[in-house]
């Protein structure tokens, strides 16, 4: 993974982290259709973004659509249902739930496209980080 790569997907993390709870906290005033249409702020401060970083908006081809269709249906019921998750219990057990997606990526990769499958080694760190969460989770009192 490249320096950018690993940047990029280290201040996604911080503010996956920074959005769950402040999710939390507009749950607790707010339903959660309400908080997920605040999504239209995220996609309006996006769009401009994507010129700055020199990727701007391009119609997609053809073969694009079923892969974008996915990804933002996809995308869209996460982000639902983890707002009922942090809704119906906390940001903190939400996201340790959450962690188990790396799983359900490879999983995905697999089954929808091809991809290989990960070694073991990979396998075992997923066990572990599973492990954890289920340790943190079970561990809290209710």
């Amino acid at each position: 993974m490249s320096a950018s790569a690993t940047i990029a997907a280290l201040l996604s993390a911080i503010l996956w982290g920074v959005a769950y709870v402040a999710s939390g906290e507009a749950l607790r005033r707010n339903p959660p259709v309400t908080v997920y249409a605040g999504l239209l702020v995220a996609v309006v401060t996006v769009m401009p973004l994507a010129w700055v970083a020199g990727r701007p908006w391009r119609w997609p081809q053809a073969g694009d659509w079923r892969d974008l269709i996915l990804a933002s249906a996809s995308a869209a019921a996460a982000m639902w249902l983890g707002y009922l998750a942090i809704a119906r219990s906390s940001a903190l057990q939400a996201s340790i739930v959450d962690i188990s997606y790396p799983l359900w990526a490879v999983l995905a990769g697999w089954l929808l496209y091809s991809q290989k499958m990960p070694n073991a080694q990979t396998l075992l760190g997923g066990a572990f980080i599973l492990l954890g969460g289920a340790l943190i989770l079970f561990s809290e009192k209710p």
